[in-house]
């Protein structure tokens, strides 16, 4: 979706429900949200959090809603010309008031929202080495300008000659690419010292191959965990294990490095903000990987506001929980046998009917279940398959655990779109019409689906 507005959260937020719209679904629908630090992206997170909450007390308390409504206009209509009468400052104290009476009924229901902001994990790596390095470092400074240096056409012989590549120059968004600069420097090391001593504009100190040697060695696991969080299908216990990974690795660095230290501590606390949310908790709760009976990753408090956050999911799952009627099972067009079919729908209803009983227990008893989550799981186990294998064993926590292993640990993909979008819509293909362009961006970025929805077509049509 285009938007040509200015990106303020009150527009992102109208956007935002008009994709949902087109979906099929609404705001109460929303579990998390990944975002960047951006305070627009932020506040417009918020901002959906409260339409969530209005959505859900209008469902559970509309009548009373609609009464206190009903009350406030009754109130300034009879009043309208007293209140035109008084001043300004006592006109707002009434409508503040008004506006708690309201909010107090809202506030009497037993659901809350549960819209939880992540902070996306790659763009936390990011800040992590910005708190680390100093960009300005006249060190590395100087190390930016010899690099620029070798792009320079009297050079291009000797790279040619001896088949190296040239030196990659830093782009200031993306901090990967100091890391390759610099590293692309230490792997070639003694041409570059050799093409050194016959340009001076090409000489690096001593000093400054000290300082190339140390970063490469303090930041190359930071760099692989960037890697690591741009894959697919990524879960929060995954990026809680990419950051053990390198808080290991970075262990095993020599003593004395001078970034070490400093990342070490930016690591620590960025990744400890970026997991003191309720929908991280949730994850890390259903992966029995960090989540077990006196585990050193989750403390008493974590479980426990893991839990009163499902417990919370699990109540709202019940406001909009799909019903046999609205759900009707699609036939094919070949000749029925009508008795078998009345059997197949009394026999699917029965079976919805008695699994939505099972999903409904008390929460007394699902709380119960979240505090057995006690046993360790290898590492390296895939957690989504752990759960698809207790499915029919347990199907409440089942539902829970895929509502909370859902939570997107990137806007990697977002980003992917971002460069999809400069591929499709070229200089030649400007007046493309929006609708045009939607389609061909769901069929570029679902492509795995493109099969199953051919054979999905087939069995309709046949």
């Amino acid at each position: 979706m285009e938007i040509k507005t200015r990106q303020t959260a009150e527009n992102l937020k109208l956007r935002i429900e008009e994709v949902l719209e087109e979906h099929n679904t609404n705001v109460m629908h929303i579990y998390s949200c990944t975002t960047d630090n951006g305070k627009n992206m932020l506040k417009c997170v918020a901002e959906l959090d409260k339409s969530q909450q209005l959505a859900l007390d209008t469902e559970l308390h509309g009548y009373a809603n609609e009464v206190a409504t009903e009350d406030t206009v009754d109130d300034i209509d009879g009043d309208i010309e007293e209140l035109e009468s008084v001043d300004e400052a006592q006109l707002d104290a009434e409508v503040d008031e008004m506006l708690e009476a309201v909010e107090g009924i809202f506030a009497s229901g037993n659901v809350s929202s549960c819209i939880s902001t992540l902070k996306c994990a790659a763009h936390t790596m990011n800040l992590v080495v910005k708190d680390a390095v100093d960009t300005e470092n006249e060190l590395l400074k100087n190390i930016r300008k010899m690099v620029k240096s070798c792009r320079k056409t009297e050079y291009s012989p000797f790279f040619e000659l001896a088949k190296i590549p040239l030196p990659k120059i830093d782009v200031e968004t993306r901090w990967g690419s100091l890391f390759e600069m610099v590293n692309s420097l230490r792997k070639n090391e003694p041409f570059f010292k050799d093409l050194g001593a016959k340009f001076p504009e090409l000489h690096l100190t001593e000093e400054q191959w000290a300082y190339v040697e140390e970063f490469v060695a303090a930041f190359e696991p930071m760099y692989t965990v960037t890697k690591n969080v741009q894959s697919n299908d990524l879960v929060l216990g995954d990026i809680f294990k990419f950051i053990k990974m390198c808080q290991l690795q970075m262990k095993k660095t020599p003593a004395g490095n001078r970034f070490v230290g400093t990342a070490v501590d930016a690591l620590t606390k960025r990744s400890r903000t970026m997991m003191d949310n309720e929908a991280f908790r949730a994850a890390m709760l259903f992966d029995q990987r960090w989540c077990f009976m006196e585990s050193p990753y989750m403390t008493t408090e974590d479980k426990q506001a893991a839990i009163e956050h499902m417990l919370k999911v699990s109540t709202i799952l019940k406001t909009f929980k799909v019903t046999p009627e609205q759900n009707p099972v699609t036939t094919s067009k070949a000749p029925k046998n009508l008795v078998e079919d009345d059997l197949e729908a009394l026999l699917e209803e029965e079976c919805q009917q008695a699994s939505s009983s099972r999903l409904c227990p008390s929460q007394v008893d699902l709380k119960v279940k979240l505090l057995e989550l006690a046993k360790r799981l290898p590492v390296n186990t895939d957690i989504i398959k752990y759960w698809e294998s207790r499915r029919y064993e347990d199907p409440q926590l089942y539902e829970l655990a895929m509502i909370a292993l859902s939570a997107s640990a990137t806007q990697v993909s977002v980003e992917r779109c971002f460069s999809a979008v400069k591929l499709l819509l070229e200089q030649h293909r400007l007046r493309m019409s929006s609708e045009m362009l939607n389609d061909l961006m769901t069929i570029r970025c679902n492509r795995d689906l493109i099969p199953s929805a051919m054979n999905q077509l087939h069995q309709n049509m046949a």
